[in-house]
């Protein structure tokens, strides 16, 4: 069933829409929570938050709009409370490089595979808060739109685009210096 069907029925007072709306992106918010706030035993409480945030305000929900866009908003913007509210906030190591340790089957492409992933997670440690966001919500979950992006981060569809590219440019020189003779180097 469609996102706009089951916000429909919600609307009609239909808690087993509710229920499958929940269960349809309660794991991917979750991360998304987790990589903001990087505290496991509060993402819970702010998902739950952010659900309870939803059913109350489905009423203002423009049906012209990506659902999940509106979702992730009202789940960042209960992240960004919570790190206000908290002082041992310490700023998310980013989800893409997370559980990948699995990959390559040799003992060679393990040994570069956890190269390019030190190299990967050096990058994101140097982008700033916005742009960390822009890569996750790129490349996690429902792996995003441009425009859907831009509506959880308040941002223009071309800032978005502009801000992803140019990190883009900005990867391919970072892994340059960092990598000489297929050996990745200064890490």
């Amino acid at each position: 069933m469609e996102d706009i069907e089951l916000v429909l029925k919600v609307k009609q007072g239909d808690m087993k829409a509710f229920e499958l709306l929940i269960k349809k992106y309660n794991i991917n918010l979750s991360r998304y929570v987790f990589s903001i706030v990087n505290d496991f035993e509060n993402t819970n409480d702010i998902v739950q938050e952010t659900f309870i945030a939803v059913y109350q305000k489905i009423d203002t929900f423009n049906k012209n709009y990506s659902f999940s866009a509106w979702l992730y908003k009202i789940a960042k913007n209960k992240s960004i409370d919570f790190i206000r509210k908290s002082s041992k906030y310490t700023l998310a190591n980013n989800e893409l490089s997370k559980n990948l340790d699995t990959i390559g089957t040799s003992l060679d492409d393990n040994i570069n595979f956890h190269e390019t992933k030190k190299l990967v997670e050096k990058f994101i440690q140097k982008q700033n808060f916005i742009n960390k966001r822009i890569l996750y919500l790129k490349y996690q979950n429902e792996k995003m739109t441009f425009k859907e992006i831009s509506a959880i981060l308040n941002l223009s569809e071309y800032a978005v685009k502009k801000r992803y590219y140019t990190m883009h440019k900005q990867f391919i020189k970072f892994a340059e210096k960092h990598i000489k003779g297929g050996v990745v180097y200064g890490l």
